[in-house]
């Protein structure tokens, strides 16, 4: 009875602490909700401006001509004490700086009306400055005082409201004291859409380039009609850009501009979009007692200002240094290589992607093809022969019939139509020039003889450098034969290696098992030659040594090796078609053979 009694007193208490508790947390909760009002944040010199909302900015400076911006569209432009565009970053930065500006300390107005001297003690009768933030229908005024004794601080006033409030004096370096301190500072700001001209004139020189719409290629048009190169260009025209003026020295429309060379200038620069002059670019003389610096005219065409340029030599040149010097630029989806060098064959390809050399019908390799191709890029012009040669000129640079001629088709419907649309024709040779020209052309150049000669050109070039394809457990033998000495060395059904009957030597087994998965994948550098009248050129003779490789299958792979060749690779000959073809055996592959096969052999 007692300890059911002990037990019932036991939950009236827990039910009355638990019921306190709840009480107070409620109690708490209204408390903060109706009650509460959390400590104050700082308190800005400027509540509720807003930095965005603000279109126009007029700053008077004591003694000096009054500054005023205005925004429209998102642009800042300068429009007092004269019209021109706006350093935006500058702007920008006051603004922040105004939006986020937490007074230090606060100068209660009451002392200002007990003592009105105050007010010129803090400098703000006159003021040094005077902002006046425009936003909509509403304005604000900040008055901008003396600094502070230590120097670090500055007073300013917001009219309209109490006391004098003392700031970071770091406000300053964003207030204006000329209009030039806000003035946009490029000489050229043109987007590439905005023009698709340029007249260069220097002197009695004047040379016109047109940007194709279509692509990023340009068009010299004057003083004759030729490719320019365009990443030149493009990179001269973004350092225009790049540029910044370093000082602006009149905007005097009247002034006389032969005291800075620009009356006429040197270098004129005209960007036009089609018919429209949309900004000309103006270069004088060298500022005095600098090596770099020149008068220019840029964004204002009554704005002198000087500028640093390096980069004005590169518009002062000759129009052939404007010229594309590429030959060639092949764009994607090639599916015709007709190539005619003493032997008339193309290189095609197929629909799964694969070249094939016909009429011959033998596959191409990939790779070669497409190291044709980047070489034919390659190719730069050494030298402008001439720039408009009619037909019955064209013998003299041996282009009546070309030595070698190189043209690329495109599928119909594809980049372009079904005839050739890029290609070259190559001439003759006169000393370490040959002539060439695009078969879209009617100028003739010269490149060098010895990068043509690395480009391939034959058939033969262009066959698969794959010689075979085995594993190493696929191997029933492998022979070196010299003359009338033969090595050789067996592999069992247990794929292990030992030397055959009569055979010496010493045999390392891993190391021979690695040299077979080589030969197994055995790939050429390049076809050399396949005129059997020419082994003996490359070393490939009678004495020299065979290496046979016999399959489990009946079959046999064998190469003659030959001299080491130019490239540092190794000349060797194998059997195709019933002949023999010399092709480049890779240096590393033969090093291989040579420690592991050749040397145990003694056979070399």
């Amino acid at each position: 009875m007692d300890d059911a009694k002990h037990f019932g007193m036991k939950s009236r208490n827990a039910w009355f602490w638990t019921f306190t508790a709840a009480t107070m947390l409620l109690v708490l909760v209204v408390y903060e909700r109706l009650f509460y009002k959390p400590p104050p944040g700082p308190e800005l010199l400027l509540p509720g401006f807003s930095a965005a909302a603000v279109d126009s900015i007029r700053v008077l400076p004591a003694g000096a001509d009054e500054i005023q911006v205005v925004r429209s569209g998102g642009v800042w432009r300068l429009v007092r004490p004269l019209e021109y565009p706006a350093q935006a970053r500058s702007i920008e930065a006051l603004l922040a700086a105004l939006e986020q500006l937490v007074p230090a300390t606060k100068i209660p107005g009451a002392q200002l009306y007990q003592n009105p001297g105050r007010a010129a003690a803090y400098g703000l009768d006159p003021p040094r400055a005077s902002l006046i933030l425009s936003r909509a229908e509403s304005r604000q005024q900040v008055l901008i005082g003396s600094l502070t004794p230590p120097g670090d601080q500055v007073f300013v006033q917001v009219v309209g409201g109490e006391g004098v409030s003392v700031v970071d004096a770091a406000l300053l370096k964003w207030i204006p004291e000329t209009a030039n301190a806000w003035r946009d500072t490029a000489l050229f700001k043109l987007g590439a859409d905005a023009f698709d001209s340029v007249l260069v004139t220097a002197g009695e020189r004047v040379i016109e380039l047109k940007r194709d719409r279509a692509g990023p290629s340009w068009q010299i048009v004057r003083p004759m009609q030729a490719r320019a190169d365009a990443v030149r260009l493009e990179n001269m025209i973004q350092a225009l850009t790049d540029l910044r003026v370093l000082e602006f020295v009149s905007d005097d429309p009247r002034a006389d501009r032969g005291v800075w060379g620009l009356q006429p200038p040197p270098l004129q620069l005209a960007f036009a979009e089609g018919t429209n002059g949309v900004r000309t670019l103006q270069f004088g003389d060298l500022v005095p007692g600098t090596t770099n610096v020149f008068y220019a005219v840029g964004l204002n065409p009554s704005a002198v200002v000087t500028v640093g340029a390096d980069l004005l030599q590169g518009w002062l040149a000759t129009p052939n240094d404007f010229r594309d010097r590429q030959l060639l630029r092949i764009p994607f989806g090639v599916k015709v290589v007709e190539l005619r060098n003493g032997e008339s064959f193309s290189l095609v390809n197929t629909t799964n992607g694969t070249w094939r050399i016909e009429p011959v019908g033998m596959p191409a390799d990939g790779v070669t093809v497409q190291r044709f191709f980047q070489d034919l890029e390659a190719l730069r012009v050494a030298r402008f022969v001439k720039d408009v040669v009619a037909e019955p000129d064209l013998p003299q640079y041996g282009l009546a019939t070309p030595a070698f001629h190189v043209a690329l088709q495109f599928p119909s419907g594809g980049t372009s139509s079904s005839n050739p649309v890029v290609g070259l024709d190559f001439g003759s040779t006169v000393d370490e020039d040959v002539f060439v020209r695009r078969i879209d052309e009617n100028a003739v150049y010269a490149v060098e003889a010895s990068v043509l000669a690395r480009i391939p050109a034959a058939a033969g070039h262009f066959r698969q450098l794959a010689l075979w394809n085995f594993e190493a457990d696929q191997v029933a033998s492998v022979s070196l034969q010299k003359g009338s000495g033969v090595w050789r060395i067996l592999q069992n059904e247990s794929k292990q290696w030992s030397l055959a009957p009569g055979s010496q030597g010493i045999l390392n087994a891993f190391a021979v098992d690695e040299v077979i998965q080589r030969l197994g994948q055995l790939r050429a550098v390049a076809w050399t030659d396949w005129n059997p009248e020419s082994l003996s050129r490359y070393g490939v003779e009678e004495e020299s040594v065979v290496l046979s490789v016999e399959l489990k299958d009946g079959s046999r792979k064998s190469l003659r090796l030959g001299f080491p060749a130019p490239s540092g690779h190794v000349y060797a000959a194998v059997v195709l078609e019933g002949d023999p073809w010399v092709f480049e055996l890779p240096r590393d592959a033969f090093e291989l053979l040579d420690a592991f096969l050749i040397k145990p052999s003694n056979l070399r």
